[in-house]
């Protein structure tokens, strides 16, 4: 399909999962546990993913990126 797909962080199976952009083909989605994010998991957002990296670097509570 000549996607990338990349994961960071850890997520668990049980982990809740957020998608924040989805075009029917590209996405880009959210893992929490207890409020935090725990990973970031995209398909044709490289960029979007990447911005999303400095985030699983320190405890960030998921709720202020849903908002932005």
């Amino acid at each position: 399909y000549d996607l990338k797909i990349q994961l960071l962080g850890a997520p668990a199976p049980t982990d809740e999962v957020h998608l924040v952009d989805d075009d029917g083909r590209k996405f880009l989605a959210y893992y929490s546990r207890e409020g935090l994010l725990t990973g970031v998991v995209g398909a044709g957002r490289v960029g979007k993913l990447m911005k999303a990296r400095q985030f699983l670097v320190t405890p960030t509570p998921v709720a202020t990126l849903l908002e932005g």
